[in-house]
């Protein structure tokens, strides 16, 4: 399947336009909940085993004596975990082992990125907060509901033209970029999978309308009853159907538009530090 993937970075620290990417020391952080590696119960990142005993041990242990380390080691970036898609209300609980390790980072010369998963909804924790999740999750062509790949029965997709979804993550940031203290965020899983849900038909079509000379393009001019083309078309190596050219065009522009509102908001949005700079990278393909 073709399907739209964003790689995004976001770094709000005071005088990060001088930043070298040379002088950039990265290593990976303990960016998942426990909750993941208990769900999950086999080895997965960074090489823990889920299923075992010492996983609150090892994560007690990056909190408190991990940022000596890196800095013994000449570390300077990494990302720790923050928002993993199972829900703020649950996820919040485990925000004051976060801040210990933002705050010990710093101490220790480490900026942190704060991880946010992008394509995850875990239905069976975040139900308990948003009880019309169903209604932010992606459907396939069938109208069946979407689960992310790899096993992950437990995650669906969110579907990106859910707008609800979209503004429910912003004051996620913003807390990071605030009361978090993280030096910015880092989107995981940044990608988009097609949805055939009712809300993204309608949207298409009303994209669909704005275009001039349709009649010319598409060979006929009332889309009104057009519906969003099947997967199995978006599997050829080259797309000469105009109506699925139009849709990938569509939905990078969603995509788009959405981080460039997440950007609006890191920078010009809520409690910016005073003389913070922001620096982005957003890079955009179809695979």
């Amino acid at each position: 399947m073709r399907f739209v993937a964003t790689v995004a970075l976001f770094a709000l620290t005071a005088g990060a336009e001088t930043i070298n990417p040379l002088d950039m020391r990265w290593t990976f952080g303990a960016h998942e909940p426990i909750t993941m590696y208990r769900r999950k119960g086999v080895r997965t990142t960074g090489g823990i085993e889920g299923g075992s005993k010492w996983v609150a041990d090892w994560l007690n242990w990056f909190d408190t004596e991990s940022p000596a380390l890196m800095k013994d080691l000449g570390l300077n970036w990494c990302h720790c975990r923050f928002y993993k898609g199972m829900g703020w209300e649950f996820e919040k609980r485990d925000f004051p082992n976060v801040k210990r390790f933002v705050d010990a980072a710093h101490a220790n010369g480490v900026h942190v990125l704060a991880y946010v998963q992008f394509m995850t909804l875990y239905y069976e924790n975040m139900l308990a907060e948003i009880p019309n999740l169903r209604d932010w999750a992606a459907r396939d062509h069938e109208g069946k509901m979407m689960y992310y790949h790899g096993g992950g029965y437990y995650r669906w997709v969110p579907c990106i033209s859910c707008d609800e979804w979209i503004d429910y993550l912003v004051p996620i940031m913003r807390f990071a970029v605030t009361e978090g203290g993280f030096d910015g965020v880092m989107f995981d899983n940044a990608f988009s999978r097609h949805c055939y849900c009712e809300r993204c038909q309608r949207k298409f079509r009303a994209h669909l309308a704005k275009l001039p000379n349709a009649a010319e393009r598409f060979g006929f001019g009332d889309l009104r009853f057009v519906l969003i083309p099947p997967d199995t078309v978006l599997k050829d190596a080259e797309i000469k159907d105009t109506l699925v050219q139009e849709l990938l065009f569509w939905r990078h522009g969603q995509m788009n538009d959405i981080f460039a509102k997440f950007r609006r908001e890191l920078k010009d949005g809520w409690g910016t530090p005073r003389n913070a700079r922001f620096t982005g990278l957003s890079a955009i393909s179809t695979l």
